[in-house]
């Protein structure tokens, strides 16, 4: 799957959704690619957790209008059908370099059945009627 980059040309700017096991320490034997600010966030390829697992998903956001603003709105489908989600809550972006951001969310999975999953994050900058938003996705699955 291709990762898309945010620009700083853009007003809002949001990268892939980035699903993983969780952050791991950053240093010379992790992927620079996958490594923001002293962190590793490596990627799970095969998209496949355990119910024992958490899943951490992460976006970098890039030139928002005002940092503290931005939230997030998650969405959890199984199936086609609607499972879960949660009102907008800020992102607590933490900054990375110049107008970039990170921000990653634990999501458990010890309530949730084995199978296909989808999750959709809206990244909102502001709090105005209708603020600029984007959305994204990532598929994962659940395993016994």
């Amino acid at each position: 799957m291709p990762v898309q980059v945010p620009s700083l040309e853009e007003n809002l700017g949001v990268s892939s959704l980035l699903i993983t096991r969780g952050p791991g320490q950053g240093g010379p034997a992790a992927d620079a690619m996958f490594s923001f600010g002293g962190t590793s966030l490596p990627p799970r390829a095969d998209s496949r957790f355990a119910q024992s697992e958490s899943l951490w998903y992460f976006i970098e956001v890039a030139n928002p209008a005002d940092a503290a603003k931005v939230t997030l709105e998650p969405r959890l489908r199984r199936g086609g059908e609607p499972l879960a989600g949660l009102p907008p809550f800020p992102a607590v972006l933490q900054p990375i370099g110049s107008k970039r951001y990170l921000a990653g969310v634990e999501l458990p999975l010890s309530s949730l059945v084995p199978g296909d999953y989808v999750l959709y994050l809206t990244v909102r900058d502001g709090d105005s009627q209708d603020p600029p938003s984007v959305l994204r996705r990532a598929d994962f699955q659940i395993v016994r």
